[in-house]
């Protein structure tokens, strides 16, 4: 039979004495036993002794084996004793007892209270027990919601300086002083790069060949670059025989100084400015809507160097992000530097050609351009359309189909494409609801929602 190891209330340690039970026994039947085990005084019966679950190891030391024998230790707050009740089995209340261990706890009481208020002393403690922990538990939640607090603050914070970040104006640089400074910052928002390349990597089977024909070269003057716009105009119409492609036409912008300004999101800074020189779409010089349909864009100087070379990249960012066809970009001095920048991929590729060869190449592009114009213009009338035979080179692509491709999450257009038709004030309502919207979508604001719930 197993043996349940008893120790009244007060007792030293040395006093446990051990029971036998049987499987049937009541708390009230070992109540019984225990009495007699341990000569209670006449005036208190059986059923006033009170008997408490407990386990508590008598092989370590331990705060309940501490308080072991202290008759002022309390029971059930100092020695973690369950009240028992008569009807309950005691071997379901100790299906498997641990030796070495005291497993009831024998409140026997000097005065024969009854036993109803007994209880109710007990109910009372054990209630207060439960308030204790509960009040405990407050503490820790107060401390966590002080955290939180300290943490929206912080957050607050952030967010403060977001929304005095996003009602700044961007740095508005013109795109003639875009210095190399500039252009890593444009660089590392687009996530693009660049690099130079040669005629054969880009396209080896093209004829730049012009049978002997003579290309001379522009003789400038002293006056500023922009101030002969009256002979380079003629002289680029010239060489390029744009009077062969009725479709195209030669557009000077340099009157107007927000020809390729931007407002756009993708970029980090605002570029305001023009161009020199742009091939375009006829049709869209009569409709003055000539930013849509830039093909060329030309930017003139008397001596190319390498600060140049940022402010055509630049020229080409603005350009594509307005006009709606790849934009092939040229800086040259009209002499023999001939430089070609175009996007492909995530890379803005250069390219120098001589003097012959890139007036074979532009031409080759305008050809392309118009007979693509002509093919709309007749419905694509013919089932094989001469457009079909030349192929604008060097391949290029749109700056906004390279971003688009490399982070799509739907087929909606993000709202960033329509700030160029959107007032600032709608700009900044925008970005603001979006940045709240990300901030109380927060973990610390979910617990918060469920409770209002």
């Amino acid at each position: 039979m197993p043996t349940l190891y008893c120790l009244v209330h007060g007792d030293p340690v040395s006093s446990v004495f051990g029971i036998e039970y049987d499987k049937n026994m009541t708390v009230d039947g070992l109540r019984r036993v225990i009495w007699k085990e341990v000569g209670a005084p006449e005036h208190v019966i059986a059923k006033d002794l009170l008997l408490y679950q407990v386990n508590i190891d008598l092989t370590t030391q331990n705060p309940q084996r501490n308080v072991l024998g202290n008759p002022d230790a309390n029971i059930v707050t100092d020695l973690g004793g369950q009240l028992l009740s008569p009807i309950d089995n005691v071997e379901e209340k100790f299906p498997a007892p641990v030796n070495k261990h005291v497993h009831i706890i024998v409140d026997l009481p000097t005065d024969a209270l009854p036993v109803a208020a007994r209880r109710n002393d007990d109910i009372i403690i054990a209630t207060l027990d439960r308030i204790v922990r509960n009040v405990d538990r407050i503490v820790q939640n107060v401390d966590k919601l002080d955290q939180n607090v300290d943490k929206l603050d912080q957050n607050v914070d952030r967010i403060d300086k977001n929304i005095e970040d996003i009602k700044k104006e961007k740095t508005s640089v013109h795109i003639s002083g875009v210095t190399e400074g500039y252009w890593m910052k444009i660089q590392e928002s687009l996530d693009i790069d660049y690099e130079s390349t040669t005629r054969k990597s880009e396209f080896p089977n093209l004829d730049l060949d012009l049978n002997n024909e003579r290309i001379d070269a522009f003789r400038w003057m002293d006056a500023t670059e922009r101030s002969q716009s009256d002979r380079y105009k003629p002289h680029l119409t010239n060489i390029l025989r744009l009077g062969t492609f009725r479709t195209l036409g030669l557009y000077d912008p340099t009157g107007d100084d927000s020809f390729l300004s931007t407002n756009t999101d993708i970029l980090p800074i605002r570029l305001s400015g023009t161009t020199d020189v742009v091939i375009v779409d006829r049709h869209s010089i009569a409709s003055r809507a000539q930013e849509k349909h830039i093909r060329v864009l030309f930017e003139l100087k008397k001596a190319v160097n390498r600060k140049h070379t940022f402010q055509t990249m630049a020229e080409l960012i603005s350009a594509d992000l307005k006009s709606k066809h790849p934009v092939l970009a040229v800086l040259t001095d009209l002499i023999d530097d001939w430089n070609f920048f175009w996007i492909k991929g995530k890379i803005i590729m250069r390219l120098t050609l001589s003097r012959v060869e890139a007036v074979a190449l532009i031409r080759h592009n305008l050809t392309s351009a118009n007979n693509e114009l002509r093919d709309i213009e007749s419905s694509f009338s013919e089932k094989e359309s001469s457009f079909s035979e030349e192929e604008p080179l060097p391949k290029r692509q749109k700056l906004r189909h390279v971003i688009a491709t490399s982070n799509v999450s739907s087929d909606i257009a993000p709202m960033e494409d329509f700030f160029d038709t959107m007032n600032e004030e709608e700009i900044f309502r925008y970005k603001a609801k979006k940045l709240l919207t990300r901030f109380f979508s927060q973990p610390i604001f979910n617990g918060m929602n469920d409770q209002a719930e």
